[in-house]
């Protein structure tokens, strides 16, 4: 695998896991201090946030030349996913509140520009194939999934 490859893979294996978070938020009815009482869901998404926390950490110890390329904090993760890591009695609620209701999705529409959709649905197919170029084919259903990732994070009414 290239760079640009390893790159979009990791990028992919974020997104999956902010997906898992919007999955927990709506089990939880987008209730955010539900989702902290929740133990189950609360442990998962904190579990989804130290793997997001791995991967950008993958991407910054290999020195990867495409990171510093996209908009994404990665010492800002990194930095949160230590905080998991090495003590969850730490993990300030009010925090963790923000950045699944805030951060996750602005993450996430980081990535799609990145990313084809495919991509983003299967990463396991970067395996059997090779990027040369940091450009996406433009996406006529980017709008939509968009869309569709808004109505995650906020309660239908």
């Amino acid at each position: 695998m290239n760079d640009l490859t390893k790159f979009k893979y990791e990028l992919a294996r974020i997104y999956e896991h902010c997906n898992d978070i919007l999955d927990f938020v709506k089990r939880c009815d987008y209730d955010y201090d539900l989702l902290t009482r929740d133990k189950m869901a609360y442990k998962a998404c904190l579990m989804s946030l130290s793997q997001i926390g791995e991967h950008c950490v993958r991407l910054r110890k290999n020195n990867n030349p495409y990171a510093d390329k996209v908009d994404i904090p990665y010492k800002s993760i990194i930095m949160v996913r230590n905080i998991i890591t090495h003590g969850y009695s730490q993990v300030d609620k009010d925090i963790f509140k923000d950045i699944v209701k805030d951060d996750i999705p602005h993450l996430l529409k980081v990535i799609k520009a990145q990313v084809k959709q495919e991509v983003l649905d299967d990463p396991y197919q970067l395996y059997e194939i090779e990027y040369d170029s940091l450009e996406v084919e433009p996406n006529d259903n980017i709008i939509k999934q968009e869309e569709k990732d808004q109505s995650k994070i906020q309660k239908p009414k």
